[in-house]
């Protein structure tokens, strides 16, 4: 029996059958990139939006708080820049994992396919890439970038050494 034989093959299926499989899931693939790719790209941006907030939040009541004129009752001061720096450490150790896995301050938010030259990805990528009518791709990275700069700043205040 050909299906049989050890043609390389460890799940018993030809060659042909298993290009054809395979084929067929890189066409699944696409068809649910092509749908949810925009998506998750848009909702890549508002996360990284909604982080450089919250480090310029940080970065604002850093720097009110850090006036000693502002600061009421014995400790007072020391105590909430405890907490704060906590706060910033918290941030930091959970964003700069994320871009730096992620590559988004170099690569911009944008998609990977399987295949680099067929026109699949040229569609999916350009629908990726050009949402809410801007270029995507260089938004998210100008983001990341900013939010890179806004953390080394956060941390240089509070003395920790930047991830």
């Amino acid at each position: 029996n050909a299906m049989n034989m050890n043609d390389g093959n460890t799940h018993g299926v030809g060659t042909a059958t298993a290009d054809r499989v395979m084929a067929k899931k890189r066409h699944i693939e696409r068809y649910y990139l092509s749908l949810f790719g925009p998506i998750l790209g848009r909702c890549c941006e508002k996360i990284l939006v909604l982080a450089l907030l919250h480090a310029q939040t940080l970065l604002r009541d850093g720097r009110r708080k850090n006036n000693p004129a502002r600061v009421a009752g014995p400790g007072g001061g020391s105590t909430w820049k405890a907490a704060w720096d906590s706060s910033v450490h918290e941030f930091v150790s959970a964003m700069v994992p994320a871009l730096e896995h992620t590559q988004i301050t170099t690569k911009g938010i944008s998609c990977v396919l399987l295949d680099s030259d067929d026109d699949a990805k040229t569609k999916i990528s350009s629908s990726i890439n050009h949402v809410n009518g801007h270029d995507g791709k260089e938004f998210g990275r100008r983001i990341a970038r900013a939010l890179k700069e806004e953390m080394k700043e956060l941390t240089s205040k509070c003395g920790l050494p930047f991830l």
